[in-house]
């Protein structure tokens, strides 16, 4: 199965939606809260070559967008270890993977790529 940009980015982003690792969501943010840095992570795929690759990527990702030091590969080690697992069991070989690679959304499905 192969995965387009907008259905990576769904998953990316449920991901951290479920981890809510502020618990914006729960104090009544709204549902997109963390959209801007699932897209970053998207950017960043064809880096995240392992667990802790990818807990390092979502470490740098959030100590940015929020200002916060305490985003470490460490904190982020579990929620890191979830995404490179679902992204794997999508279909997509990360190893491999470069950003050319990801097909765009079909025409006619309202994607922009």
């Amino acid at each position: 199965m192969t995965l387009h940009h907008r259905q990576i980015l769904s998953l990316i982003q449920s991901i951290l939606d479920d981890w809510d690792p502020l618990e914006l969501l729960v104090a009544g943010a709204p549902a997109d809260e963390h959209a801007d840095e699932a897209a970053r992570l998207l950017a960043r795929l064809p880096t995240m070559l392992s667990k802790k690759a990818t807990a390092s990527a979502v470490a740098e990702v959030f100590a940015e967008a929020f200002d916060d030091p305490a985003f470490t590969p460490v904190r982020c080690a579990d929620v890191g270890a979830r995404l490179y697992e679902r992204l794997q069991e999508a279909g997509l070989s990360l190893p491999t993977l470069a950003a050319d690679r990801i097909p765009p959304c079909p025409a006619g499905d309202g994607g922009s790529g």
